[in-house]
């Protein structure tokens, strides 16, 4: 479970997801620079690279990307997708990618959408972990830059590139469902609403968001994908920047998972771990725990761009805060 969205306020773009779960992962915000030499199993790539900012486990000194976004505000976000995702042997007339690697390897080199579509024709997503402990995931990806989405999924029909003009994603069913099942709710509508039932009968409505009545308020990927489009379409009338991003994440909020309101078929809680915003002109990067809802920054400069080293800040996920007025 996680939701993915893109949103845009006025001149700014912002990207960001919930990381839904039932385990922690050893999160820690990541600056890849420049000079970081990225080991990928069936290609060779020059060391240098565009830098890269994001949330990542880091192991054996490699970042295991989440999310993350490059110096030039193409941004990738990692979903899980069971059952339906696909990955095949090495090919040897293709670009032959790990899914572990896809967001490094499109990150470092891509600048917007446009490329990534044409880097996507000639790559295969191999079936191969990164080593015995850290395991190949069922994934599908969000990508975006300052001007539109895709979603990319790896099927048994092949890696497929979908244009998502919806801005979000979630999870199953593959990505074409989720296209067609959101028209189920055309008449959805953030207005008054005004009486179409009959004019034989004096209905008025008696609560405002009557309009809303069948939006989802389940977790399901479909429930969530359709209000989380719902909620970015009408999140309009904001004034400030500092107001944008705490819209942004109530966005997230209304499709996260409380601890105990959605449990998995081993019976564990998932709940949203961490919700994260980026910034993709100014490549901050925004976050806040399940346990502080207090949004942290970290912002990505020419200063940390450069060097070889990652650069870690680490983050205390199991603590609340609290600021007490008396």
């Amino acid at each position: 479970m996680c939701t993915a969205i893109r949103w845009k306020w006025k001149e700014r773009v912002f990207f960001g997801r919930t990381l839904d779960s039932a385990e922690m992962f050893a999160q820690k915000v990541v600056i890849t620079p420049r000079n970081y030499q990225f080991k990928f199993n069936y290609c060779e790539i020059e060391d240098r690279h565009l830098a890269i900012i994001g949330m990542a486990t880091v192991y054996k000194n490699y970042p295991l990307y989440a999310e993350a976004v490059n110096e030039k505000g193409l941004c990738i976000a990692a979903l899980e997708f069971p059952s339906n995702s696909h990955y095949f042997p090495f090919y040897p007339s293709k670009v032959n990618i790990t899914p572990f690697e896809i967001i490094p390897f499109i990150l470092r080199q891509c600048q917007n959408i446009s490329e990534v579509k044409e880097i996507i024709k000639k790559t295969q997503l191999v079936d191969k972990s990164f080593d015995e402990i850290v395991l190949t995931v069922p994934l599908h990806w969000m990508i975006s830059d300052s001007e539109s989405s895709i979603v990319v999924e790896s099927t048994e029909e092949g890696l497929k590139v979908y244009d998502d003009i919806y801005n979000v994603m979630t999870n199953n069913p593959p990505f074409p469902y989720h296209q067609e099942n959101i028209a189920n709710y055309i008449n959805l509508t953030s207005a008054y609403p005004s009486n179409r039932f009959s004019k034989a009968l004096d209905l008025m409505p008696f609560s405002n968001g009557m309009g809303g009545l069948g939006l989802p308020g389940d977790f399901s990927s479909p429930s969530r994908f359709v209000k989380a489009s719902f909620l970015t379409c009408n999140s309009l009338q904001i004034e400030s920047y500092d107001e944008a991003i705490a819209q942004f994440f109530h966005v997230l909020d209304a499709v996260s998972p409380l601890k105990g309101s959605v449990k998995n078929q081993n019976q564990k809680c998932v709940y949203t771990i961490y919700s994260c915003c980026i910034d993709l002109k100014e490549l901050i990067y925004y976050f806040k725990t399940y346990w502080n809802n207090t949004i942290t920054a970290v912002t990505l400069d020419h200063e940390n761009c450069v060097g070889s080293a990652l650069i870690i800040y680490q983050i205390d996920f199991l603590h609340s805060s609290f600021l007490y007025l008396n």
